[in-house]
């Protein structure tokens, strides 16, 4: 592909953007920060509530956000959403894998944790790919629909996977 030569990774689309370049970096940032604090206090609930209830808070959380970044008021919006997405994608993965030896049973639990480990990095790694087609395809606006429909994706299989 040639991507080792320094004229191949040059950009051939230049976006010119009325916004301070810092603004992208705290958006990412909240939602990193967001992941943590939810990882974080997912860990602190679990003394009162159940998996399935902070799973379920989790996603609520994560709609919450989809729709916030559905308002326009410009990057405040933005970063907040990211920071919800965040907040309520940190406790799913470590609950889930919680729940995986009561779901699936002790015998066959490290074999489903490491299913779930390969389509979450599989998922890391592809989500942008396709992201990047349909935005190249379609718009940048595709964005929140994009959001919606791993949503919708993410909390059927969960929900699917209730005993």
């Amino acid at each position: 592909y040639g991507l080792h030569l320094d004229e191949n990774r040059t950009p051939t689309v230049v976006i010119d953007a009325d916004i301070d370049g810092s603004i992208f970096s705290y958006s990412l940032l909240g939602q990193a920060v967001g992941m943590a604090i939810g990882r974080f206090l997912s860990g602190l609930l679990t003394v009162r509530f159940s998996s399935w209830q902070i799973i379920g808070v989790s996603l609520g959380t994560i709609l919450i956000a989809i729709l916030f970044l559905l308002y326009p008021y410009g990057y405040i919006s933005a970063v907040v959403g990211l920071f919800l997405i965040g907040l309520g994608n940190g406790p799913i993965f470590p609950n889930m894998t919680y729940l995986t030896p009561k779901l699936f049973g002790e015998e066959v639990s490290q074999s489903v944790i490491g299913i779930q480990m390969a389509f979450s990095y599989l998922s890391i790694m592809l989500s942008p790919v396709l992201f990047g087609v349909l935005a190249q395809n379609i718009g940048i606006s595709c964005f929140v629909p994009f959001l919606g429909v791993m949503f919708v994706m993410m909390a059927g299989m969960i929900i699917f996977s209730t005993p």
